[in-house]
């Protein structure tokens, strides 16, 4: 009997290890027409099964072809921030860089090192404490393909003298995008992403801050020379989020006959169906692609 019994659990356990067997989809999509006009709907007709069904359109974002596309070249960077300003006198204190070479290095050697581009007279600052605009700018010039870039706000205080007092500045508001010739926009970064660092050179007293929403440098009514920089984390200008398909099946969902969808621009598009079937075991795709033109 126990000869038996634990013949029993093996045969079991051997059963619960045997792996499930895959099977590939049987499936194909056809469409009434390949032709259609702006706002038809389009009715894809469905044939066979698939656990799960993923429709690509063809459109921006949409498009089966870009779908590990991380780098897309060719766009136009352009930056915009807000700034306000308190005390003292002293023309352009604040400042703004670029460098495509700094490594990284968040110190006095480290930025030193670096190539920094002036782009101060591209942007327009407030001049009292009202916050100003700078400006949507256009900076793809000073850019590197492919290579990190770094935008750094430096603070360059001069030694004062009587009443006068170095100047307080509130930095807010920084944007970075890339729009694309299709009109795709890829925010690049936000005031909330900067990941900005400080580098304190001179007058250690005194020095940039983040108070969760802006970067404020407070002098304190001092008159003593600062040099001080805020520098962002790095931004990869041609940086630009996969395109996805749209789930229109889940494994739990019941048969799907067709599926509908409507286009609002005209062009020809390549539209791709991903059709799997899956299991603990793995998984098995089958691809079917209609092209559809979509007339004015």
């Amino acid at each position: 009997m126990k000869k038996i019994y634990y013949l029993l659990v093996l045969s079991l356990g051997l059963a619960s290890c045997a792996k499930e067997e895959v099977i590939a989809p049987s499936f194909d999509v056809s469409a009434k027409s390949l032709t259609y006009k702006v706002g038809d709907t389009i009715n894809f007709n469905f044939n066979g099964q698939a656990d799960i069904l993923t429709f690509w359109s063809g459109e921006d974002g949409r498009n089966y072809d870009n779908r590990e596309r991380t780098i897309l070249t060719g766009g136009v960077v352009r930056m915009s921030f807000t700034s306000n300003v308190q005390f003292g006198q002293q023309v352009r204190n604040l400042q703004v860089y670029l460098s495509n070479d700094f490594t990284g290095q968040y110190t006095t050697t480290g930025v030193e090192s670096a190539t920094w581009i002036d782009l101060t007279d591209r942007f327009t600052y407030g001049t009292t404490t009202t916050s100003v605009n700078s400006g949507n700018i256009d900076i793809s010039d000073v850019l590197k393909p492919g290579t990190p870039f770094y935008i750094g706000f430096k603070y360059d205080g001069q030694p004062v003298t009587g009443t006068n007092t170095q100047r307080t500045w509130t930095v807010n508001a920084l944007n970075i995008n890339n729009t694309f010739p299709s009109g795709n926009v890829s925010q690049l970064m936000t005031q909330a992403t900067a990941g900005y660092l400080f580098v304190n050179i001179l007058n250690p007293n005194n020095f940039w801050a983040f108070n969760g929403n802006a970067i404020i440098f407070r002098p304190a009514s001092s008159t003593i020379a600062s040099l001080d920089w805020a520098i962002t984390s790095p931004i990869i200008a041609d940086r630009t989020k996969p395109d996805v398909g749209a789930g229109i099946k889940s494994f739990a969902d019941n048969k799907l006959e067709s599926y509908s969808y409507v286009y609002t621009k005209a062009g020809t598009y390549k539209v791709v169906f991903v059709a799997s079937n899956a299991t603990v075991s793995g998984q098995k795709t089958v691809l079917k692609e209609l092209n559809i033109t979509i007339q004015p």
